[in-house]
């Protein structure tokens, strides 16, 4: 979703997606270089076998080290480079590590004309992509957005990746966060665009997306493409394929591939389009207009026998379009890059315990989401550039933080926000327009999110009411405020409880599971008792006998507070 809030333009669009301290920001700057030119290699896989895990390098070429034993092998690989393998300790003394491009045989300056193979091959991936099995890993996501070098977003965020072949089918939150500028200065944000062109489906059509040779069927992709074998930066076992559209400018893609010649494995495919017609962006208002649509998207492959693995999508687009302000279009030029890796798979987080609202995007959520520093520091993070490190402390001084260490207040910042519990009292106003009167209905729900630690499990909870589920058609009163106090007050004491059933029991995923649903259990009977036994605060003698036991386990009094010493 492009959004822009106020001052900028409004956007959504038809599809529905860091960093602070997870950010790497190491003093060790350990490059990965082209041999030849010197050039940084952006998003280089990295393996550590004793770890059984790896990273990939930045835009600048920097990748971190922490952790990884000095006498640990290391192996640096790339599409179109030699694989490289050096010891921890050589990495770290060098600083500096150059891969060199592979060589063939044939001079740079030959290209291998259309041949009927490289469509047959192009074929041939495609089906092999489309019958590779569903994987499961955890995701980094990575996005930032700027406006003539003025930064208009950052973020970040983890997801569970459910992903086929070259498919992303399904990403679910685990965590995230985001630096926004200041409210006065409008909020703009592209989670679910971004999140729609990670998801891109390389070997499906879609009316959303211009076309690619792997949509097609060999005749198909005859009629419709140029394919052409490059020499450069190949060899023989890979086929490094270039393509462009004989027709239909803006809604084909153009790029590159790099097939593997024997088994068919798709290693690598970019693709660009510079004036797309097709694409998932679509302005709110219809005063507004779109000029221009550009955007890349590059997806790199790791393969394991027979099963290719989607290692990581980094894209980007630029967007430019006339927005009205002051009864007046003024210009607007956005450009947005993202990167989503892929890591550990086969593992998943433990997703929080909560049931979201269905038409919550991921900015809403990680805005209620209990900030969780050890979860900030201990999980992988990429390593930033100098330039997003710029941008970042720009918006630390000058924006918002959006789920960074204080509880983040702004209930404009996207329409409205769920609350979590506080002492703070809270007022749930009156719905005048409604057509119905007398009815209420709040919907308060328990938020556990659990992750591993070397003692077992770490807990983060919270209380929060869904203000998207809960509605007031009653009287705007003080003894409505009252009740709303206490009714969110019980289902705080209920979390306090559930803690400390979590803290005495064996930290498994299992007692946590079990405990969380006999506490949600347990807040559905209390909270029903309570509005029945309260008549929503009519009933005076009920009120002081429920407010008795939030008082003495909480401390608050809430009849005194908003109705005085009643009797």
């Amino acid at each position: 979703m492009l959004i822009v809030f106020p001052r900028l333009l409004l956007i959504i669009l038809v599809c529905g997606m860091a960093m602070m301290s997870a950010a790497q920001t190491t003093t060790s700057q350990t490059l990965v270089v082209d041999a030849e030119t010197d050039e940084p290699l952006a998003y280089c896989h990295i393996y550590f076998p004793s770890l059984h895990s790896g990273t990939i390098t930045n835009q600048d070429g920097a990748f971190d080290m922490a952790g990884v034993p000095p006498g640990d092998s290391v192996r640096f690989s790339y599409v179109g480079y030699e694989t490289r393998w050096l010891t921890a300790s050589e990495v770290l003394r060098q600083g500096r590590i150059a891969l060199r491009p592979k060589s063939i045989l044939l001079s740079e300056s030959v290209i291998l004309g259309e041949d009927s193979f490289l469509y047959k091959a192009v074929a041939r991936c495609r089906k092999r992509m489309q019958s590779q099995p569903q994987q499961i890993a955890k995701a980094y996501f990575h996005l930032e957005s700027v406006s003539n070098d003025v930064p208009l977003e950052m973020m970040q965020c983890y997801y569970n990746a459910t992903i086929q072949g070259c498919h992303i089918n399904e990403l679910a939150l685990k965590n995230g966060r985001a630096a926004l500028p200041r409210p006065e200065d409008g909020y703009y944000v592209s989670l679910n665009t971004s999140k729609a062109i990670v998801m891109l489906d390389l070997t499906n059509a879609s009316s959303q997306f211009p076309a690619n040779p792997l949509q097609l069927s060999g005749s198909q992709c005859r009629k419709r493409f140029n394919l052409v074998r490059l020499p450069s930066y190949s060899d023989a076992s890979v086929l490094h394929i270039a393509f462009t559209p004989k027709r239909g400018p803006g809604r084909h893609f153009e790029g590159e591939m790099w097939i593997d010649a024997h088994t068919f494995a798709l290693q690598k495919i970019v693709l660009e389009c510079q004036e797309a017609v097709l694409h998932p962006f679509k302005p709110i208002n219809e005063e507004s207009v779109i000029r221009s649509v550009a955007f890349q998207v590059t997806q790199s492959f790791s393969v394991d026998g027979d099963v290719s693995f989607l290692d990581h999508v980094d894209f980007s687009y630029n967007l430019d379009f006339l927005m009205r302000v002051d009864q007046k279009l003024e210009p607007l030029s956005v450009h947005t890059q993202g990167l989503l890796y892929l890591y550990e798979r086969g593992a998943a987080f433990i997703l929080p315990y909560f049931d979201y609202d269905d038409r919550l995007n991921d900015y809403h959520k990680i805005s209620f989401i209990p900030y969780d520093e050890a979860f900030w520091d201990e999980t992988w993070g990429f390593k930033f550039t100098a330039l997003q490190l710029k941008r970042l402390a720009w918006l630390r001084e000058q924006g918002v933080l959006v789920n960074y260490k204080d509880v983040f207040h702004d209930a404009g910042l996207f329409g409205v926000n769920n609350v979590l519990w506080s002492e703070e009292r809270i007022r749930f106003g009156f719905d005048a327009a409604s057509n119905v009167r007398n009815r209420m209905g709040l919907h308060v729900q328990l938020f556990l999110d659990i992750n591993k630690a070397e003692e077992g499990l770490r807990y983060t909870s919270a209380t929060v009411l869904d203000v998207y589920r809960s509605y007031n058609w009653m009287e705007d009163s003080d003894r409505i405020t009252c009740y709303v106090n206490m009714y969110f007050d019980m289902a705080e004491i209920v979390r306090r409880e559930l803690v400390e059933t979590l803290e005495g029991g064996p930290r498994t995923e299992l007692f946590a599971r079990k405990a969380y649903r006999e506490s949600a259990n347990r807040l559905r009977f209390i909270l029903t008792r309570l509005t029945r036994e309260t008549d929503y605060g009519r009933n005076r003698i009920k009120m002081r006998e429920w407010n008795d036991r939030i008082r003495d386990v909480l401390g608050i009094d809430n009849l005194t507070l908003f109705l005085g010493n009643v009797k």
